[in-house]
């Protein structure tokens, strides 16, 4: 069985579309997004229409949280107070593009989803969240130890656990036997922040002897996100950051 699974596209509709086209060509069975929809680029409810028509299961993400729910100000990451400036002027701008369905169905989403895979006899469960579990602000960043990993996803029962929100790429095995837990971030679609701006999604072939994870980076027409972002009332910040992506 291979299961695609993609998030943090921020509105970055020309980057989404890339990545859909390029997981068609590896035949999955099943796609899933691991959500923050919106919030960052100039396309958020043309990004909500897609998905939500696509019929792709999704997880509600903090930016879609938040949006849903109408906020400017909600926990996400800035790095200096300018940012924190920034990061509401984009809530707002993000806002005056959804339409109350928009904002129902961002609302709508949960925030975690547990998924029985059967595979050779083998029950894998995919326990998907934006951040852990429940909790869609929490960060798995691929540089924490291995003991304070371990002690965040202490009873969350499953075999892989997928996690979004640090917009980097990784998987790692977390424990042994009964507690093993292999954990995978697809990376972000529309904000990357790995030293390249490709949008980042993930595969996962579960066999009956083994699970292989595979990410694929997507190129897209940069120039013409940069352009949009430039022309709209978003800062320049959210152009500048796709060029560092960092």
């Amino acid at each position: 069985m291979r299961l695609a699974f993609f998030g943090d596209i921020h509105g970055n509709l020309v980057a989404l579309e890339a990545v859909l086209k390029d997981i068609r060509t590896q035949s999955p069975d099943m796609i899933y997004c691991l959500g923050d929809i919106v919030n960052g680029n100039v396309w958020n409810k043309e990004t909500t229409d897609l998905l939500r028509e696509s019929g792709i299961p999704c997880v509600q993400g903090n930016h879609d949280e938040g949006i849903g729910r109408g906020r400017t100000a909600f926990p996400f990451m800035h790095g200096s107070l300018e940012e924190e400036v920034w990061g509401q002027m984009a809530a707002a701008y993000t806002l005056t593009q959804m339409t109350a369905n928009d904002l129902s169905f961002l609302r709508s989403l949960p925030r975690t989803f547990s998924l029985p895979v059967q595979s050779g006899g083998k029950t894998i469960t995919v326990s998907g969240g934006h951040g852990i579990g429940a909790n869609n602000n929490k960060r798995l960043y691929h540089f924490l130890p291995d003991a304070t990993v371990a002690d965040a996803v202490q009873g969350i029962h499953t075999d892989l656990l997928l996690t979004a929100n640090t917009h980097f790429s990784y998987y790692r095995q977390i424990g042994k036997g009964k507690d093993r837990v292999l954990i995978v971030n697809p990376g972000s679609v529309g904000q990357p922040r790995e030293g390249s701006w490709a949008a980042t999604y993930a595969l996962v072939d579960i066999s009956e002897d083994a699970v292989q994870v595979r990410f694929r980076k997507v190129l897209y027409d940069l120039d013409l996100v940069m352009k949009a972002i430039q022309q709209s009332p978003l800062p320049l910040h959210y152009a500048a950051r796709l060029l560092r992506a960092l």
